[in-house]
């Protein structure tokens, strides 16, 4: 298998080529090709060199790519461009992030779509995720990209359910839909607690909700991304972490990782955590339902844009759109966010 980290001397991107090797899915018959820029290659021969002398044995071939020209991989991981920084007192908007990295997906897509040999499935870590699905989407097709910031906060709203009710994240089936970031939708009504009853379950989601409902949940989060701010723009991170964690798990979902970012610590280990696990089912043959932003035209709830959604994926790309059961609410907030990512998408590409 041949496997390219667009980005690879990135935070995320080095611990995507490693965990690869760590959990077995990249061996000595496979080839990783780090991609960078040229001015990055003395980084990238020191990362390769470093790479085989932790795993010889189980290293993969390591290739160095300095083109998007000569990009040859059925699985293309995209983690380069600007990242948010970690300064709270010089924080970047995400219309200049849009900005920034929009150059980047164009011309990386656009060399894919020239030069490699059309059956490559593309998935997109860097943000705005939703603007990197749909330039790769409108390039490739829409059935080969994928965006994992969906998977990514499916994984952390499964967690913090386990978590609070001490269970195995294994154990509990919930879906994080919407927009990577301020458009999240908890889709609660499709929570499945596997072991427990229908009257268990509903007596426990009532539990974790803590009497925030759909219909206020967008408000809620915005007020309290605004209170977390401010205690991150005070230097006080001990009591932005603590705040966070008396919230409902849904709220706790879009703000962890907005404290560890700016705490320094940034969330690159989970990330690539999330990114290599998708991987996972893309390599293994078979198909699983896994939420992810994609590039819709109408399948579900008559949304046509990128959003993040339950599909069906397999090692050929994403089949279908898997819907779950949503309430009046979470139906209407997902086709609010929904217009919104359409409006945002179609304000961003306009600009360039």
């Amino acid at each position: 298998m041949n496997i390219a980290v667009i980005g690879a001397t990135g935070l995320t991107g080095h611990h995507v080529v490693t965990q690869l090797i760590l959990k077995g899915l990249a061996g000595p018959m496979d080839r990783i090709q780090l991609v960078g820029r040229r001015s990055a290659e003395a980084r990238l021969r020191g990362m390769v060199a470093d790479i085989r002398d932790a795993f010889f044995e189980a290293a993969p071939e390591l290739d160095i790519t300095l083109s998007p020209n000569d990009i040859a991989a059925e699985l293309i991981v995209f983690a380069a461009g600007v990242t948010l920084p970690t300064d709270s007192h010089a924080p970047m908007t995400r219309d200049a992030l849009a900005q920034a990295n929009l150059p980047l997906f164009e011309s990386y897509a656009r060399a894919i779509a020239q030069h490699g040999h059309g059956h490559e499935l593309v998935l997109m870590v860097s943000n705005p995720v939703e603007l990197g699905v749909a330039v790769f989407a409108r390039h490739l097709g829409r059935h080969r990209v994928f965006g994992m910031g969906a998977y990514q906060d499916t994984l952390r709203f499964r967690r913090e359910i386990a978590g609070e009710l001490g269970l195995t994240r294994q154990r509990v089936e919930a879906y994080m839909l919407g927009e990577h970031g301020s458009g999240l939708v908890p889709a609660w009504s499709a929570l499945r607690l596997h072991g427990f009853d229908a009257e268990e379950t509903r007596q426990l989601k009532k539990r974790l909700r803590r009497g925030l409902d759909s219909a206020h949940y967008a408000e809620a989060l915005a007020a309290e991304t605004r209170r977390v701010r401010e205690l991150i723009e005070r230097d006080d991170l001990a009591e932005a972490f603590r705040h966070v964690g008396t919230l409902p798990a849904d709220l706790r979902v879009g703000l962890a990782p907005f404290a560890t970012h700016y705490s320094g610590a940034k969330t690159a280990v989970a990330t690539a955590n999330a990114t290599v696990d998708m991987l996972r089912v893309m390599l293994s043959g078979h198909q699983a339902v896994m939420a992810a932003q994609v590039a819709l035209e109408g399948e579900w709830l008559e949304i046509d844009t990128v959003l993040g959604v339950p599909v069906l994926v397999g090692h050929q790309g994403w089949a279908s759109v898997h819907p779950v059961p949503l309430d009046a609410h979470e139906h209407a907030q997902l086709c609010a966010v929904g217009r919104s990512v359409g409006d945002k998408l179609r304000e961003w590409e306009a600009a360039a």
